[in-house]
């Protein structure tokens, strides 16, 4: 994170210099949080951007919802993560 910031121009995430893309994506992972969902996938290339003020979280194909009874999620059989090249 501390790459993409100095690209920005950040020195704290909680203050964007010219609209960057920090507050929609963190608003748009709490919102996923807040239904319980577990992306498992959140990188540059599943972000995408309208503007300064509208990005769009994409490629739900890896996400898991969490169960009301639990607080975290863990793998319990072998394959149920993704292999990343």
């Amino acid at each position: 994170m501390g790459v993409l910031m100095a690209t920005c121009g950040l020195t704290d995430i909680t203050s964007p210099p010219g609209g960057c893309c920090f507050l929609p994506l963190r608003s748009g992972m709490e919102y996923l949080q807040t239904l319980r969902y577990i992306h498992r996938d959140l990188a540059a290339r599943n972000i995408l951007v309208a503007n300064d003020s509208l990005v769009k979280i994409a490629d739900f194909g890896l996400t898991k919802v969490l169960p009301f009874d639990k607080e975290y999620y863990r793998l319990s059989q072998p394959g149920q993560s993704p292999l990343f090249w």
